[in-house]
């Protein structure tokens, strides 16, 4: 304080680079909350392919697995959790969790491969 003058107050965001005030975004807690899922349940989805070798029925399973992983991409609330094969039965199962039977019936549709039926499960 020279002379009696009072001090200048140092200007914001002064320099080759400003610091930016952030501008608050949507947590990914509330926006989920927002979407109001349905919960998912868990599926058993049974397949008998008469002829078909353990290839046949893992190929089939593959392509399970890929319709799967593109509909989590896009956030549809399916998820493959695993499958047996039996192979002297010519059959293998598949757990499935989604919303409803409606969506796993439509990965099937998706993926192109026939199945006998689809029941809720209880995994323990």
């Amino acid at each position: 304080m020279d002379g009696g003058q009072p001090r200048k107050q140092p200007e914001k965001n002064v320099g080759k680079r400003p610091i930016r005030v952030r501008v608050r975004s949507r947590s990914v807690g509330v926006m989920a909350s927002e979407q109001r899922l349905e919960p998912r349940k868990t599926f058993l989805v049974e397949h008998y392919g008469p002829g078909r070798d353990v290839a046949q029925l893992s190929s089939s399973i593959a392509r399970i697995r890929e319709i799967v992983a593109e509909m989590e991409r896009v956030g549809e609330p399916v998820r493959y959790l695993s499958a047996t094969i039996v192979p002297n039965d010519e059959s293998f199962f598949c757990l499935i969790e989604a919303a409803s039977e409606e969506a796993v019936s439509g990965v099937y549709g998706r993926a192109d491969v026939p199945f006998e039926r689809i029941s809720a499960a209880i995994c323990l």
